[in-house]
């Protein structure tokens, strides 16, 4: 599919920017996995997995865009965000905004590492019901090694006490980032496959529980 003209931006309440970027990521990262379906190709043939939403903040009038992409379990379960998040009038007010799973420690804060290149660390800024973020200040050297790269792996310490990493592709990544966003009723109705594909997902894990916990009982009463 291509998009060919830029789409109208939508206004937001003005706030917090993590905040913001949060809404974002839920009304718009969410839907990674099924807009990737539908995404255009990156230049090696494969699907991208990155998004790009743009909306108007109501106060200042403002165009914020944020490139992001989510991977989520095999049942739709949260598993971590990436995001860049800029500004049209100021394109040097770049961020980059990662987004865990709850459960998390905080204080060790996140760490993050594109291919072979040196870690960077960050600190969590807001959590929600959908999980805890971190915002970290971009610098042009992190969006060129964006472009450039294969992979970014996003890393934080669990309750446990243990490192757990989250690779992410930046296949996709430039042609996304530097394009259009995307069309907000393309995105609404990846927004109603994804949740679909969810609920049956749901539904089909519940019956095969039930067939389980049917044949346990069977055995138990022919003992």
């Amino acid at each position: 599919m291509t998009l060919t003209k830029h789409t109208p931006a939508r206004r937001i309440a003005a706030g917090s920017v993590l905040a913001v970027f949060a809404a974002a990521m839920m009304t718009a990262g969410v839907l990674a996995p099924a807009w990737a379906q539908e995404s255009q190709p990156a230049p090696d043939g494969s699907q991208s997995a990155w998004i790009k939403v743009c909306e108007t903040e109501a106060q200042t009038e403002k165009e914020v865009c944020v490139v992001t992409q989510e991977i989520r379990d095999q049942n739709g379960g949260f598993l971590a965000s990436a995001g860049v998040r800029t500004y049209a009038e100021t394109p040097n007010n770049v961020a980059l905004i990662f987004g865990f799973p709850l459960g998390m420690l905080l204080q060790p804060g996140v760490r993050y590492q594109i291919d072979q290149n040196e870690q960077k660390s960050g600190a969590y800024g807001i959590c929600l019901p959908t999980g805890c973020f971190a915002e970290v200040k971009a610098e042009p050297a992190d969006i060129d090694a964006m472009k450039k790269g294969n992979q970014l792996v996003l890393l934080a310490i669990s309750g446990r006490g243990e490192t757990v990493s989250f690779p992410l592709s930046l296949i996709g990544f430039t042609k996304t980032f530097e394009g259009p966003p995307i069309d907000p009723q393309v995105l609404a109705e990846s927004q109603r496959k994804l949740e679909a594909e969810i609920k049956r997902r749901a539904e089909a894990r519940r019956k095969e529980l039930l067939e389980q916990q049917e044949q346990q009982g069977g055995e138990a009463a022919s003992q």
